[in-house]
């Protein structure tokens, strides 16, 4: 009987997934036809006719949740919103009621597109200049008056509009961790602050909070929000904007967002826990081992070729820059990866309760976002690195807990990653490479992250258990794990 009820799911299941593709093809060819009809119109009317059959395609693509290259870039779309949204910017002095419709319909069409490659054409195609153009070509003034649309006349209207989804739409952008970097360079920090400072609370305040936290959370370029901000409004401190945002929140979402800013500036440290981050290296012998043998291990790595590298899988923490080179995990020896580092694994094997190890390597201008341990297995485990390669200008480090710790080749430090931790590397130029080993540790509870453990304690295996020290799941996810090609060359 559960045979029977599975199979008639499964044809069910495929039944449905048959339909769903089949209706998904028609959109594609649909959306095909109207890109290539709105390339070939005249007139603005005819323009806003398809563009407005392409925000509805969009917002319906949303709802797919399709995670490959949106069909609207893929049927070329991308070019002509662009297009209309520069040549809007471009007549700022005097742009026609048209162009700000056809701009004002891009820029809603920009805001429904999503996934990393979606994101990676846009951001390539030059969009956001023009974002940033938008939202810096709305005079002031129109916000004091914005509350009686009678007052606005339409074009006003439209300027308001086009700059909320080019807003929306770097927030989504900025999503992507590695864009944050470029935005900044680009110097659209200096665009967001200068909006908040004088922002009244609603939609477009929360989706600039929600771009200057992703900002905030990369390590790389968060040190110029407050740069930033004093540059702009010198004989304002950052406490006064602090203050006008968390005092009326209109928004409990925004209010989590502007919080979340705050502990990643370190202005709010209530993720710092009471307990022991660091440990003494002296207190665990096989450190000397590892700091005596450090030129071997690292002859040994220097001599794997680039495809050995695998991309870090939880891509949550780092979409790109983060790989790894793996030779024992959760007490697994991985065979093939040993094989090629024999003298490294002969000294590893000497480690009391080793777990996990590899090669860590962060490239140039990467940032690592804070996160915490393994459920079930951090709690029994402390942490060593041991530096190979490290940048020499000082701009790579951990960061456990709010205290910064940085690498020297050669040598060890060990700590708790069941504290919030992240890591960064911003050298413009050289890849941070550190070997990590996870081993067991048992100590007094009251050391460990007090908040590191959730859901019902009794739970909790004890320490003496036999039982796997992390989910079964995962590690079979870990070890079957076929990974993107790493990024960067070992050396």
């Amino acid at each position: 009987k559960s045979f029977a009820l599975k199979s008639h799911h499964c044809r069910i299941h495929i039944w449905t997934s048959d339909l769903v593709r089949n209706l998904f093809s028609m959109d594609i060819k649909e959306i095909r036809t109207d890109v290539e009809a709105l390339r070939e119109a005249k007139t603005h009317l005819d323009k806003a006719q398809y563009l407005r059959k392409l925000v509805v395609a969009a917002e319906n693509l949303v709802a797919e949740n399709t995670t490959e290259l949106s069909p609207l870039v893929a049927a070329g779309a991308l070019p002509l919103l662009l297009r209309f949204v520069d040549e809007a910017d471009s007549a700022a002095a005097a742009p026609t009621l048209g162009a700000l419709h056809l701009a004002y319909h891009s820029t809603v069409i920009l805001s429904n597109l999503y996934g990393d490659a979606t994101t990676m054409v846009i951001v390539q195609a030059g969009a956001l200049p023009l974002l940033i153009r938008c939202v810096e070509a709305v005079e002031p003034s129109l916000d004091t008056i914005s509350d009686d649309p009678n007052v606005l006349t339409e074009k006003e209207k439209l300027l308001l509009k086009i700059r909320s989804k080019a807003l929306e739409t770097i927030a989504n952008i900025l999503e992507n961790n590695p864009y944050t970097a470029l935005f900044v360079d680009m110097g659209g920090l200096s665009c967001l602050l200068s909006f908040l400072a004088m922002a009244k609370p609603g939609e477009d305040r929360k989706e600039t909070i929600r771009a200057l936290l992703y900002i905030s959370e990369n390590a790389i370029v968060r040190e110029e929000i407050m740069k930033t901000y004093v540059d702009l409004f010198p004989g304002n401190p950052f406490a006064d904007l602090q203050t006008k945002l968390l005092k009326y929140p209109t928004d409990k979402e925004e209010k989590s967002f502007f919080l979340d800013i705050l502990r990643s500036l370190d202005i709010l440290t209530d993720y710092i826990k009471p307990g022991k981050v660091f440990y003494d290296v002296a207190d665990f012998p096989f450190i000397k081992l590892l700091e005596d043998n450090y030129a071997v291990i690292k002859e040994e790595f220097l001599k794997l070729e680039q495809h050995h590298l695998v991309s870090w899988p939880e891509k949550y923490l780092c979409k790109k820059g983060w790989d790894v080179f793996g030779l024992f995990a959760f007490k697994n020896r991985l065979a093939e990866n040993c094989e090629l580092c024999p003298q490294t694994t002969k000294i590893l094997e000497q480690i009391p309760g080793m777990t996990t190890v590899m090669f860590s390597c962060i490239q140039p201008r990467t940032h690592i976002r804070p996160h915490v341990g393994y459920y079930q297995y951090s709690n029994r485990i402390l942490r060593c690195h041991l530096g190979i390669t490290i940048p020499k200008d000082g701009q790579t480090a951990l960061k456990v807990n709010g205290q910064i710790q940085t690498w020297e080749e050669g040598k060890c430090f060990v700590f708790d990653d069941t504290f919030r931790h992240e890591a960064y590397n911003k050298s413009p130029t050289t890849t941070r490479v550190v070997l990590m080993i996870d081993f067991e540790f048992k100590t007094d509870p009251s050391l460990r992250n007090p908040d590191f453990f959730w859901g019902d304690p009794k739970a909790m295996p004890e320490p003496d258990d036999d039982e796997a020290i992390i989910s079964p799941d995962l590690l079979a996810a870990l070890m079957n794990y076929k990974s993107d090609p790493a990024n960067v060359k070992p050396s």
